[in-house]
């Protein structure tokens, strides 16, 4: 990895600080560096093209100047395919591990102790499965591959993934309801956006002790709005601008005992951001949580006219 270490405004980063750049980067670095500079996004990327070289150009903030990487893509996308054939092939001993698990009381009836290690070893289990998947998808996401778009049902879309979360709702004490109307279709990636759906759905109950999650779909003016309300613990407001973040978690009293890889939230936020959507909340902290997002309606041709 080359390294452009930035320099205080007043510096000249091409004359002081390109000497480990490749010198036909310079001139088109050069013209991102204010940019790069000026820019308050922390996660901002410029690719660049140079002959058949392509490289991504990341800066990340520091105090009074700046740190911009260049990162050859085709290293950087060597890296993700390794990333993702080891943790895709780690996917098939752990659901074997898991089905042996399962199968363990049809040899015997268990004892207290048994049951409670073998439930210990199912619950690890489902973590490192849920790691390696959410590790899966950042692959997919940092590989830059575009979203498969097409025309969806938004509507029977919404409503299959909520009934889904009906027993898990029902076992925890939570009243699911489904507020969905018949919508024009929208154009997505379907079953990115199924996964969009489950998390956001299924953290509404999973952070919920008791009330009611509403999960609804609207229409106005040409704007579906896929909507989910919980009477949980809600989001302190001081971190309400991270909870999108890769791993980050709310550390507190209420979240400690609830599992989870600080990966569900960042996963759909860049998945709505790679159809174009962002993904809004609203929450104050013992009162519940608020998380919606907007797809422009599509209109599909009559194929009889």
């Amino acid at each position: 990895m080359n390294r452009l270490t930035g320099q205080p405004e007043d510096s000249d980063p091409v004359q002081e600080n390109l000497a480990d750049v490749p010198a036909e980067v310079t001139q088109v670095l050069y013209e991102h560096w204010q940019a790069l500079r000026d820019n308050p996004d922390p996660a901002l990327r410029v690719r660049i093209k140079v002959g058949e070289r392509q490289y991504n150009v990341e800066s990340i903030s520091l105090p009074d100047d700046c740190v911009a990487f260049l990162i050859e893509t085709d290293n950087e996308q060597a890296r993700n395919n390794v990333l993702y054939t080891v943790l895709h092939d780690l996917q098939n001993p752990l659901t074997g591990i898991k089905g042996f698990v399962e199968l363990i009381e049809n040899v015997g009836p268990l004892n207290e102790r048994q049951e409670h290690y073998a439930g210990r070893v199912y619950a690890a289990i489902g973590e490192i499965t849920e790691l390696a998947s959410h590790l899966l998808d950042i692959a997919w996401i940092d590989s830059g591959i575009a979203v498969n778009r097409k025309p969806v049902n938004f509507a029977h879309l919404a409503h299959a993934v909520a009934t889904s979360h009906i027993p898990h709702a029902q076992d925890r004490g939570i009243r699911l309801a489904l507020d969905i109307d018949p919508v024009s279709p929208v154009e997505c990636d379907e079953r990115r956006m199924k996964q969009v759906l489950n998390n956001l759905v299924g953290n509404a109950i999973k952070y919920s002790n008791e009330g009611e999650v509403i999960v609804s779909v609207k229409e106005t003016d040409g704007i579906v709005e896929f909507s989910v309300i919980d009477q949980g613990i809600g989001i302190p407001e001081e971190f309400q601008e991270k909870i999108f973040e890769r791993f980050f978690r709310v550390q507190s009293r209420e979240t400690d005992n609830i599992q989870g890889t600080g990966l569900g939230l960042a996963i759909t936020y860049e998945i709505l951001q790679k159809h174009g959507v962002t993904l809004h909340v609203e929450s104050e902290s013992g009162v519940g949580s608020h998380f919606f997002f907007r797809l422009p309606a599509v209109s599909i041709p009559d194929p009889h006219e």
